[in-house]
């Protein structure tokens, strides 16, 4: 059985032909060979209907159907005086002291 499956990436969408046999780290492949180089994405994350798609499976386990719209998000390393820091680093540093400010505040 064809899927045609959109892919939804920070500045566009790419569109697949998939079986739903096929692997989930093939897919991964295709989808990173055709997205827009960038040096310092370190992590690509897919998901569908909440689930983080995991290399091992395939695409019939996650129960995608013909024009299922796949989330993609990435991290990206950031290297300042000889630091490297993750955006998901970035983040929960920020959730932290604002959790801290917010509690501080009582």
């Amino acid at each position: 059985m064809g899927l045609q499956i959109f892919v939804l990436y920070p500045g566009g969408i790419l569109e697949l032909d998939k079986e739903d046999s096929d692997s989930i780290q093939g897919m991964r492949i295709e989808i990173q060979s055709n997205l827009p180089q960038y040096p310092d994405i370190t992590k690509i994350v897919l998901k569908f209907n909440g689930q983080i798609f995991e290399d091992g499976f395939q695409l019939k386990d996650y129960g995608l159907l013909k024009g299922s719209t796949i989330l993609l998000t990435y991290t990206q390393s950031y290297t300042q005086t000889n630091a490297t820091v993750t955006n998901l680093t970035i983040i929960l540093i920020a959730l932290s002291l604002h959790i801290f400010v917010y509690i501080g505040t009582w």
